[in-house]
């Protein structure tokens, strides 16, 4: 029930499995300020960040999913649901 759940939110935004990149699996995390991965290349309208976080720019995952975080350091890629 509950992956059935996740699954309807993840096609809602915009998530349907069949990228055609390789990526690390996704997470839901509560505890993340932001969207975030640690690579540019499933993001569009990508554009460069100019905080004082270790972010290298800025993109959209998807149409519902924007402002995703791009960290090399991060080990792996995290879904904000706060």
């Amino acid at each position: 029930m509950v992956q059935h759940i996740i699954i309807s939110a993840l096609s809602a935004l915009g998530f349907s499995g069949n990228h055609k990149f390789p990526s690390k699996p996704w997470y839901l995390d509560s505890g993340a300020s932001n969207h975030m991965t640690n690579t540019v290349v499933p993001l569009s309208n990508v554009k460069n960040y100019d905080g004082n976080l270790k972010i290298n720019v800025v993109g959209d995952l998807s149409p519902s999913l924007t402002d995703v975080f791009v960290s090399p350091d991060l080990s792996t890629n995290l879904i904000s649901i706060g």
